[in-house]
Parts: C-alpha cells; structure tokens; sequence
C-alpha cells in the first residue's frame, strides 16, 4: 500500500512539472510544491472548519492528489461535485 502511494504522489509531482513547463514557469520545481502545497493547505482548512460550517471533503488518496495537481481550485471543484452531484 505505500508503495503505491509513493508511486502516485510522485507520477502526481511529474505531471506537475511538466504542467508548469508548459505553462511557462521559470522555477518549475518551486512552482510545483507551491501549488502542492496550497491545495493540501487549502483542504486541510476545509475539513478543520468543516465543524463549523458543515462542510468537508473526505480525506482519500483521490481528494490528496487532486488537490495537490489542482491546487485550492481543485479543492474548490472537488467541493462543488461532493455538493452538488453526491
């Protein structure tokens, strides 16, 4: 089990790379743990203030890498099917 989370974390850190090397960045891997690091920030903040607001995201290895590729959109649009479609 964790060699498959190690493998999906990374294959998920490459397609970020090479996300901002198409976009253009001149730091790609600064960019890169940037958004990373935004997205978990973004859905750790969520869930914590979900016993306030009623609303949070289930932690699972889906939830962690689209946060982590997507950043706090991701989140956002993680957010927005969890409510509206489930």
């Amino acid at each position: 089990m964790t060699l498959t989370v190690a493998i999906c974390g990374a294959s998920i850190f490459v397609a970020l790379v090479f996300a901002h090397y198409l976009a253009g960045a001149e730091k790609l891997l600064l960019c890169a743990l940037g958004s990373a690091a935004l997205g978990i920030g973004s859905l750790l903040l969520l869930n914590v203030t979900g016993l306030l607001t009623g609303v949070s995201l289930p932690l699972s290895l889906l939830t962690l890498g689209v946060s982590m590729a997507g950043g706090p959109s991701g989140v956002a649009l993680l957010l927005i099917l969890n409510t509206w479609i489930v």
